[in-house]
């Protein structure tokens, strides 16, 4: 309650709520000619339905672990790496506002592997196939 009254944010608040209340301040200082739509779809369309219906303050790691767990499985590294920019963003924003001490999202955003790795790292092309596509 003391914390309450102290930032004017309901601890229990649900993230769906604090997504809404935050309109676009969890967005300053993304280029709005690159990144700001990308960010936006990762929140909206993967973010908000795994974790939306939570309150801020049950935010963990371990959490937030498998949400990424199960979008890696389903979506490609850079469509994981927005969705995790978006969700470090937003939850920095409730750091800010009092409702998380530290942000959890930031220890699984800074992982070596993201996304699905089906793909070969490197495709080679023997050379009588180039000297073919050439006539």
């Amino acid at each position: 309650m003391e914390g309450a009254a102290r930032t004017g944010f309901d601890p229990g608040q649900l993230l769906n709520e604090h997504v809404d209340q935050l309109g676009d301040r969890w967005a300053r200082g993304i280029d709005p000619t690159s990144t700001l739509d990308l960010y936006s779809a990762g929140l909206r369309r993967r973010v908000l339905p795994a974790l939306g219906h939570l309150p801020v303050s049950m935010m963990t790691t371990g959490l937030i672990d498998r949400a990424i767990d199960q979008w890696e499985a389903a979506y490609g590294r850079s469509t994981v790496k927005n969705t995790i920019a978006a969700l470090v963003l937003v939850l920095d924003e409730a750091v800010r506002d009092g409702l998380l001490i530290r942000n959890p999202a930031k220890d699984r955003a800074r992982r070596r592997c993201v996304g699905r790795s089906d793909l070969p790292k490197t495709v080679s092309l023997r050379v009588p196939e180039i000297s073919r596509c050439q006539t």
